[in-house]
């Protein structure tokens, strides 16, 4: 078994052969740091699944049929093609279940499953009430990314501001989009 080498010792004061060079660097390597435990981690589902009854597939199949005979009454057949797939679309959009998402906001990124996005790379935030509860919106300064929607779940709000303050500026004029104000009320 070879000699251990106190490399805190001159080699002048050291008795034996000197280290060899694999001895030396394989003491220097340094070792992996652990991971930082996230600030703030919670999981919830992606959206809040609203009931679609009767009446709200009557409403839906009689705008769809409408929309389909004023394009053929316009001889606009393309339209009325292109009407019936987005109908059908929207359908099986609006029957998906939502996914889980697991969020973590740590010191330097905000983790969504298996997606990370760096601090330094988001513009800014703000923690809002909406129709189906909390939410924290966060706007990349990405030009093509979308406006990211986090639900808090049972989080505390006040808690996921601290913890996305200390990275990103807050933006209380940061609203959510009519679009998706229209998607909840529509009921999807």
């Amino acid at each position: 078994m070879p000699d251990t080498v106190n490399l805190r010792q001159s080699t002048a004061s050291h008795p034996g052969p000197p280290p060899t060079p694999a001895a030396t660097v394989a003491a220097a390597e340094p070792q992996p740091l652990p991971p930082a435990l996230p600030a703030l981690a919670w999981e919830t589902s992606e959206f809040h699944p609203q009931p679609k009854g009767a009446l709200w597939y009557a409403a839906f199949g009689a705008g769809m049929a409408a929309l389909v005979f004023v394009a053929f009454l316009l001889r606009s057949f393309l339209s009325g093609v292109v009407f019936v797939l987005s109908g059908v679309l929207i359908l099986i959009y609006s029957e998906r279940s939502p996914r889980s998402l697991r969020i973590q906001i740590s010191r330097d990124d905000l983790t969504i499953n298996d997606r990370r996005y760096l601090l330094r790379d988001l513009e800014a935030f703000n923690v809002v009430e909406s129709p189906t509860g909390m939410l924290a919106l966060i706007r990349s300064k990405r030009l093509v990314m979308p406006l990211l929607h986090l639900p808090l779940g049972d989080q505390d709000p006040e808690a996921v501001r601290r913890a996305l303050r200390r990275g990103v500026k807050e933006d209380v004029n940061l609203r959510e989009p009519l679009p998706d104000l229209l998607a909840h009320w529509l009921g999807f």
